[in-house]
């Protein structure tokens, strides 16, 4: 299922990056007017819609719909959905950039996950890699000070729940087609999302209707680059080239939200992202 081509996986993730960052920004503007059951089950249901339009020239990338990967599936999903409120719990409090580098330390949480599952130890290596990118995180959150804040230790639970989508993925592209796992992806999370938007019921104005049509729209881009970025690269490649969407995040406030980030911020995400580097390169060397 897989092809070796870091050029074309390049720019899959480098585009996934853009989308991911704007929809983020369409998020934050829809934050303080609906629940976040709200926003997160109409983002799988127009994500559905918008991927059955193009379902009938996608079957041959499919390969049909038949899986026998359904528990991975799952995982992915519970997994996607509980970062994807984290997520945007975060960014309806925190400036958009602080919220996206939370989400993307999910490399730091890689290793632990491996330790835990499959009893793996870690090298001096991958502790030099965690203790880099965790200072970067406490230089963010700044948990001595009154700037830290119970959105910033949700975003941070985003990047765990983050880290087990990135590990499913990886393990899903042995046998899945791209667009199978994203099909089953906004399939499976509609029921899932369901309870939790019916408890918090707010109703969308139209213009607000159109802008989570174009949230649902972003996400099944996102989705579809994303995964076929994960065909044509290893996962070191194609998650170094998401923190671009840091990087959009944070253009995305400078030029419209007028925010800037201090210089203990911007401190803290330089580590994260050289200690997630730091680790993914030390997951490859294995691989």
């Amino acid at each position: 299922m897989r092809s070796h081509n870091p050029r074309l996986a390049t720019v899959y993730a480098l585009c996934a990056s853009f989308f991911f960052a704007l929809g983020s920004l369409f998020v934050k503007t829809l934050s303080h007017e609906l629940s976040l059951g709200v926003m997160v089950f109409f983002r799988f249901v127009f994500s559905l819609l918008f991927f059955s339009a193009v379902l009938p020239f996608r079957m041959d990338a499919m390969q049909g719909m038949k899986t026998k990967a359904i528990p991975l599936l799952l995982l992915r999903t519970f997994s996607g959905v509980a970062s994807m409120f984290c997520l945007y719990y975060a960014i309806q409090y925190l400036p958009l950039s602080e919220a996206l580098i939370l989400s993307f330390t999910r490399p730091l949480f890689i290793p632990i996950l491996v330790y835990f599952w499959f009893k793996k130890p870690w090298t001096s290596m991958t502790l030099i890699g965690l203790l880099i990118g965790f200072i970067g995180v406490a230089l963010v959150i700044k948990p001595t000070t009154l700037h830290f804040s119970i959105p910033m230790l949700v975003g941070l639970g985003g990047g765990l729940f983050g880290a087990v989508v990135l590990t499913t993925i990886r393990r899903l592209t042995r046998t899945e087609p791209a667009d199978r796992i994203v099909f089953y992806f906004f399939l499976l999370a509609i029921p899932i999302t369901f309870f939790p938007m019916i408890t918090a019921w707010t109703t969308p104005t139209l213009k607000e209707f159109g802008i989570l049509l174009l949230i649902g729209l972003f996400s099944m881009v996102y989705q579809m680059l994303l995964a076929r970025a994960y065909r044509h690269a290893k996962a070191v490649q194609v998650s170094s080239l998401l923190y671009f969407s840091v990087v959009f995040g944070m253009l995305f406030d400078f030029f419209l939200a007028d925010q800037t980030i201090d210089m203990l911020s911007l401190l803290g995400v330089a580590c994260i992202i050289g200690g997630s580097f730091f680790l993914m390169k030390e997951q490859a060397s294995k691989a």
